[in-house]
């Protein structure tokens, strides 16, 4: 009976954090997955953290760091803004550019790709890049 409690209790904490953030999850499928490949990505603004694992396709994970307010306009009604995150992948072969379109928002990256990527990774503003369990080269 206390085991269903805490399961219940915990599942209820995570909820509210899910529903005030904002984050998107792309998925890219590689061609040619014994083979090494390579992620550039530029982040105008936010960090990355980029971790390497054992599975075959590349999971972009991007979070809005600050959730934008609601703004007052006339008559008091609230504005509410679609704050699409516009985040997109080029590939070619095993070369996976990856392309953030959020002008003026921070947005953070997780992403996951298989360990034998090289990664051509930069941070812009706001952000700092955390790299784990990569084999290819780093720059």
């Amino acid at each position: 009976m206390i085991r269903k409690l805490l399961i219940i209790a915990s599942i209820l904490v995570f909820i509210p954090s899910e529903t005030f953030s904002q984050s998107e999850q792309l998925v890219i499928n590689i061609t040619q997955t014994s083979l090494p490949g390579q992620l550039t990505f530029e982040n105008p603004k936010g960090s990355i953290k980029v971790t390497g694992y054992d599975g075959e396709v590349i999971l972009v994970t991007s979070t809005l760091r600050f959730r934008e307010a609601e703004k007052i306009v006339n008559n008091g009604m609230k504005r509410i803004d679609q704050n699409a995150l516009d985040i997109s992948a080029e590939v070619n072969g095993n070369n996976v550019s990856l392309l953030c379109r959020t002008i003026g928002k921070t947005v953070d990256f997780d992403i996951k790709v298989p360990r034998n990527f090289s990664l051509k990774l930069k941070s812009l503003d706001n952000g700092i890049v955390e790299i784990v369990n990569i084999n290819g080269e780093i720059e």
